[in-house]
């Protein structure tokens, strides 16, 4: 698959936007937060899931369809023509595809079986990539019609086609969000391909990503609408990303550049399909959604590509362990507080999921299948602690309860009652009790009087099972403000101007202070064209190579110290 820029040709797909790549750029960087591929969490792909594809086994480009392990192979079209790009509708019913069966590339539509083909669009220009609104009554898909290539939208049936885009770059490969609320789509509009999001009218209209002058391409929706994956490269070869919806969180899947092609992702969300040249032709593939393994789901001499998942209801997300000490925390990170454990060999439905400030992944459970649920606001699980099973891909993005700082408040001066005459003799009242004068303790499980010894609310303070208060010295501990004991973190950025570094982890020192031995967040942004390098400083753990738009540490304070982060460009 010889892939440069975007390109508008049968060939091979029918738009091709410029999958990206080695060299300088995108591909020197290294991959993001690899997963090892041994933990018990990776979901398997149900064989009984369907994907729709285009292959040339059979001497031209035909849509076939096939068992998601590979099996059950069957031819779906049968013409002369190529027939490729082939879009399930959301009930599984249909499917669209792009054809020159009646001399140029046209947008059909055919049953599951292959039966009944419709000619939807009929104009002398070029169509291709469509894509099906989520409730099925309209199809996005790209024309020439007016020159260059823009994103288009009509009813299923072919009728009322309406122009959404109108830039004089190329705009190509629309894809919905599963909510229908938001297109998505690459373009050539500021001298390379970028991704783009824009609402179902055309209207608002924002670029997502920023490759450094490098191509992306092939956007995907994942089912819950949380995650887009994409393509980034040069000259045909490429590495497959993940971002999240705001362009916040950037995720590379692959090790090695590779030539991709079309991406899909599973009913579940838990895999990524994508063609492939790394064993000499294309052959599809599946990818973990988290990067930590791939399977190969085609194999003989032909081109297959253009793979397409049909759609399919998934079960809940369920999690389990077969081992004792499996940790549930209050709260999303190692940092945070520990609840209990999570009883082995017992399923427990996840209603969430949220990113901790190391950007691991953690599930929130439904709390009521947990012993003692009540005294706890959430619970949450670690991905790679736990084994999954059922739609995890779909669980939604939730807030997860903040970290508190707490505040110092006098208590209230106790009411005194009215004296009795004659006046009696005044038994020795307690001084009020003040928040500095609550005791320290030392963190962890233990005696502390009640759940609002910290001086707020539940979110942190929460009892044990056994009845016991927890003490978190990370978010519930309180030190007046001048206490020597605490120590300063400093942070900046160079060349100054070329990004924004920001202390994310609230302070439990003071006002500004932190407590010997606290773990520090310190997220730096490069502003584009920049990039983060490497952090260093005289933090415990600064010295760090990240070479990434973005990145975050974590440090320890033992002392008053600084970091770092240093930003390049090209």
């Amino acid at each position: 698959m010889n892939h440069t820029g975007i390109r508008f040709s049968l060939l091979r797909v029918v738009f091709l936007v410029g999958v990206i790549a080695a060299g300088a750029g995108l591909a020197s960087l290294p991959a993001a937060s690899a997963v090892d591929a041994s933990r018990t969490g990776q979901a398997q792909i149900d064989p009984g899931w369907e994907i729709a594809f285009v292959s040339e086994r059979d001497g031209n480009r035909e849509i076939y369809v096939m068992s998601a392990d590979g099996s059950a192979v069957r031819r779906l079209t049968d013409h002369p023509a190529a027939d490729v790009y082939p879009a399930w509708s959301p009930d599984g019913a249909r499917i669209a595809f792009v054809s020159e069966r009646d001399g140029n590339a046209d947008i059909y539509v055919m049953n599951a079986d292959g039966t009944a083909p419709q000619r939807l669009t009929n104009s002398p220009a070029e169509e291709a990539s469509p894509a099906w609104s989520p409730d099925g009554a309209r199809i996005a898909f790209v024309s020439a019609s007016e020159g260059n290539r823009e994103i288009y939208v009509m009813n299923a049936d072919g009728s009322n086609p309406q122009r959404l885009t109108t830039d004089p770059g190329d705009d190509v490969a629309p894809g919905w969000n599963p909510a229908g609320t938001a297109i998505v789509f690459a373009a050539e509009r500021d001298g390379n391909a970028e991704i783009y999001l824009m609402d179902p009218s055309g209207a608002s209209q924002r670029r997502l990503t920023t490759s450094f002058g490098m191509d992306a391409g092939y956007p995907a929706w994942s089912p819950n609408g949380e995650r887009i994956s994409f393509t980034a490269g040069q000259d045909g070869v490429g590495d497959l990303f993940v971002t999240d919806v705001a362009g916040n969180t950037l995720l590379q899947l692959n090790v090695e550049p590779d030539r991709l092609g079309r991406l899909d992702w599973s009913p579940d969300g838990a895999w990524i399909a994508f063609s492939s040249e790394r064993d000499g032709n294309g052959e599809l593939y599946a990818m973990a959604a988290n990067g930590s393994s791939v399977v190969r789901l085609t194999d003989n001499p032909a081109d297959d590509f253009d793979p397409h998942w049909r759609p399919t209801s998934v079960g809940p997300c369920q999690v389990r362990t077969d081992r004792w000490g499996t940790e549930l925390r209050v709260g999303p990170g190692y940092n945070r507080g520990v609840f209990t454990d999570l009883p082995p060999n017992q399923l427990v439905t996840v209603i969430g999921q949220a990113q901790a400030n190391d950007l691991s992944l953690w599930w929130e459970l439904d709390k009521t299948q947990i012993p003692k649920h009540q005294n706890a606001l959430s619970l949450w699980v670690a991905q790679d602690d736990v084994e999954e099973v059922g739609g995890c891909g779909v669980v939604p993005l939730v807030a997860a309860p903040p970290i508190v700082r707490p505040t110092p408040q006098a208590e209230p001066a106790p009411v005194q009652q009215p004296q009795p005459a004659p006046a009696a003799v005044q038994e020795p009242q307690p001084a009020p009790v003040t928040a500095d004068q609550r005791p320290a303790g030392a963190g962890g499980w233990g005696a502390c009087g009640s759940c609002n010894t910290c001086g707020m609310g539940a979110d942190e303070c929460v009892l044990s099972p056994d009845g016991a208060c927890l003490w978190d010295p990370s978010t519930c501990r309180y030190v007046p403000e001048g206490t020597t004991d605490c120590k300063f973190v400093t942070v900046s950025g160079e060349p100054s101007g070329a990004g924004t570094v920001v202390i994310q982890t609230p302070p439990n020192c003071g006002k500004d202070g932190y407590m010997v031995g606290t773990s520090v967040s310190i997220l730096a942004t490069g502003r584009d064209p920049f990039w983060v390098n490497e952090f260093n400083g005289t933090c415990e753990g600064a010295a760090v190579d990240v070479h990434w738009m973005f990145s975050s540490i974590n440090v320890i304070v033992n002392r008053d110290c600084s970091v770092t982060a240093y930003f390049r460009t090209y």
